[in-house]
């Protein structure tokens, strides 16, 4: 069957994994796929980390009535004179980070394939074709099964900052974007976030619903309605993010164009996710 339309919800990658809108103006459907496009909501500014430049000391020293002048870099530490007073200045110098200093080990240089979930892959997903578009910066993966008696639909989104401002600030503040939006009143699609301790850095679950248009063609096309959890962590400067739901349908509405049923179990698809993203959280490097 092939898809003609993407989901309804179009906010922090529930339209195709990794979708979000400071990243990717305009919406994104599923490959060869179709969708209305469709405005997205203004995301609150991002937070800028507080730098500021080095402070450079001025000292200055006689000799026999010739007067000299040095600038004097700050270096951290020591006497800001040649006489070997300490300067006023020297408590607020800092020493400059040596060219062969490593980088934090919380900071990642690369992100491992989100298709490749080895056990914790779902087995309700079992059989689907992953749908996958790997990246340094942002990493997805997909599965979908679109039947009349059921659904599932797993979406993993991976990110690594770069950012001049500081990558671990700057992923600190998606993260808290990503929970601010999942407990946002006016959100039907994500809800009731809660941290969760365990899970790099930071990470929350909230409970995840759906409606997928999709059919042979756009006249054919029905909806899929689903739910489950979905489940963020935060580690240095590397986000995980996945969404699992689906739903078991005793067949289409009335109106034979909408597919209701009984979604997933918040609590097995917040364990299932949160299994999946402590697995790609161990292979960050």
């Amino acid at each position: 069957m092939a898809r003609v339309a993407a989901i309804t919800n179009n906010r922090c990658m529930s339209d195709y994994p990794g979708w979000r809108p400071d990243q990717n103006p305009g919406q994104h459907a599923p490959t060869g796929g179709w969708s209305a496009p469709t405005a997205p909501p203004p995301r609150p500014p991002r937070r800028r980390p507080g730098w500021f430049p080095a402070v450079i000391a001025v000292g200055a020293a006689a000799l026999v009535g010739i007067v000299v002048v040095s600038i004097t870099l700050a270096v951290g530490g020591g006497s800001g004179g040649t006489g070997g007073h300490p300067s006023a200045h020297d408590s607020t110098l800092s020493r400059p980070a040596s060219a062969s200093a490593k980088p934090s080990p919380s900071t990642y240089d690369t992100l491992p394939d989100p298709c490749s979930l080895g056990s914790t892959k779902p087995k309700k997903v079992a059989g689907a074709k992953a749908d996958g578009s790997p990246g340094d910066e942002q990493s997805l993966c997909s599965w979908e099964i679109f039947h009349s008696d059921r659904t599932a639909y797993l979406q993993i989104e991976l990110t690594r900052s770069t950012s001049s401002r500081g990558p671990i600030d700057d992923a600190k503040n998606t993260f808290a974007d990503d929970k601010s939006y999942a407990g946002e009143a006016d959100n039907k699609y994500e809800k009731d976030p809660k941290d969760i301790s365990g899970l790099g850095d930071q990470a929350f679950t909230a409970k995840y619903t759906n409606v997928v248009v999709y059919g042979k063609s756009e006249a054919d096309a029905k909806n899929y309605h689903l739910g489950g959890a979905w489940v963020e962590a935060r580690a240095g400067n590397a986000i995980v993010s996945v969404k699992w739901g689906g739903a078991s349908y005793s067949g289409a509405s009335s109106d034979g164009k909408s597919y209701e049923g009984t979604n997933y179990s918040y609590a097995t698809a917040d364990k299932q996710a949160r299994a999946i993203v402590k697995y790609l959280l161990g292979k960050l490097s």
